[in-house]
């Protein structure tokens, strides 16, 4: 019961310091604005690239990067081959294609590639990325080495639809911890203003105080957690399995 009445004063205390709980609960949408505008690109999506081969030694190359696929079967590029890319640079500005590639070839004949894009897009980074592997993979099988390639599938039936939805469970979590600092601060407080002086007279013990802190600091995280959710939700997070 002491516990229980250490929960209603610091809650008292929290409503008597609105602006402290509400930036104490607002923070975690500033990560996750951030996160969501970032990250919230579609995790496999056909990316749109505009190819302009100057070598045709680099023939092998982009006839990989055509017939690629994701485990489920749908292409990773839709590939548009132009002369040059001076017609490249409005749509890869406007954001409709995801990346320019350049392919040659080097002094030995083998494939080159050179990618043109936005470094701050997640799209280009995935494009990139994949790209490289595919150049690496090329390069290596034209050298007579065993070309590896790594399939990814996953142990599931669902998984994320975006990169968003790797992060967004993470920052559900860093928001509860978020209220670590707060708690600290409740307690440094309860010595400087002597309560914890008053209280030892009324008997109660080191578990009742953190006991009744613990369980307003869990009444607030509660109430954030289900903010913070819906918040993610009107982000883009995709939440599949049980919400439990």
């Amino acid at each position: 019961m002491k516990a229980l009445a250490v929960c209603k004063k610091t809650l008292r205390e929290m409503a008597r310091e609105p602006k402290s709980l509400v930036m104490s609960l607002l923070l975690p949408f500033v990560f996750l604005g951030i996160f969501g505008s970032a990250f919230g690109t579609p995790r496999l999506q056909t990316h749109q690239v505009h190819i302009v081969l100057e070598d045709p030694r680099g023939a092998p190359l982009l006839r990989a990067i055509q017939a690629e696929r994701y485990a489920d079967g749908r292409p990773a590029f839709q590939v548009r081959r132009v002369p040059s890319a001076a017609g490249s640079e409005e749509p890869l500005e406007a954001g409709t294609i995801s990346a320019v590639a350049f392919i040659g070839a080097d002094r030995e004949g083998r494939p080159s590639l050179k990618v043109r894009g936005d470094a701050t897009s997640m799209r280009f980074i995935s494009v990139s990325g994949v790209l490289g592997s595919l150049h690496t993979r090329i390069a290596e099988g034209l050298d007579g080495r065993q070309a590896i390639r790594i399939v990814e599938r996953p142990i599931v039936e669902v998984g994320p639809v975006s990169e968003f939805d790797v992060f967004a469970p993470g920052l559900i979590v860093f928001a509860m911890l978020l209220l670590i600092p707060q708690t600290a601060m409740i307690l440094g407080r309860e010595v400087r203003q002597g309560t914890l002086r008053r209280l030892r007279l009324t008997r109660l013990g080191s578990a009742g105080l953190l006991g009744g802190v613990t369980l307003a600091q869990m009444l607030v995280a509660t109430v954030q957690t289900v903010l913070i959710f819906l918040g993610a939700l009107a982000v883009g997070y995709h939440a599949q399995g049980s919400i439990v």
